[in-house]
This record gives structure tokens, C-alpha cells and sequence, in this order.
């Protein structure tokens, strides 16, 4: 067996258990927290509405200091669940 990417939370979609029973939603713990921000930020829209017009796909927003923030701790929230090293 060949794998070249195994347990990176990039390419797996991990999210907090316990957000999940306790409050009955899904948070993200790597890449896709960022995808739902783009989202939110309303480029999918920007990017659908480029393709159909047969336009140049325009270049990612910048995220705000508190996007980024917030994805950047769950990162981290994930490394320290992951290893058991708290990275503070």
C-alpha cells in the first residue's frame, strides 16, 4: 500500500466531538473552517458568477486578523488533541 497523506487535518475532515453532542454543531479543526469563511465572505458567489460568464476567477480576499486568529487556534487545538503536547 502507497498512502502520501495520512492523518493531516487538511485532507481529513476533523471536527470537535464534543461541540457536536453538546451543542449540536460542527467545527471545524482544519482547512474547511477557512473554506466557510470564504463563503461567508461571499467569494464562492464572486467565483460562481466569474465562471458562468466565461471571466477570469478574481484572487482569494484577505482574511481578517480575527479570521485568521481563530482558524490559527484551532490549529493549534488540534496539534495539542492530536500529540497530547500543549503548545502554549
Amino acid at each position: 500500500m502507497l498512502v502520501d497523506v495520512w492523518h493531516t487535518q487538511d485532507e481529513d475532515r476533523y471536527f470537535d466531538l464534543e461541540a457536536l453532542e453538546k451543542e449540536g454543531r460542527i467545527e471545524h479543526q482544519g482547512k474547511e473552517f477557512f473554506r466557510q469563511a470564504l463563503i461567508d465572505m461571499g467569494y464562492k458567489k464572486i467565483v460562481d458568477e466569474a465562471r458562468a460568464a466565461g471571466k477570469k476567477v478574481p484572487f482569494y480576499p484577505d482574511f481578517s486578523d480575527a479570521v485568521l486568529s481563530k482558524g490559527a487556534q484551532r490549529y493549534k487545538r488540534f496539534a495539542e488533541k492530536w500529540s497530547t503536547i500543549n503548545l502554549s
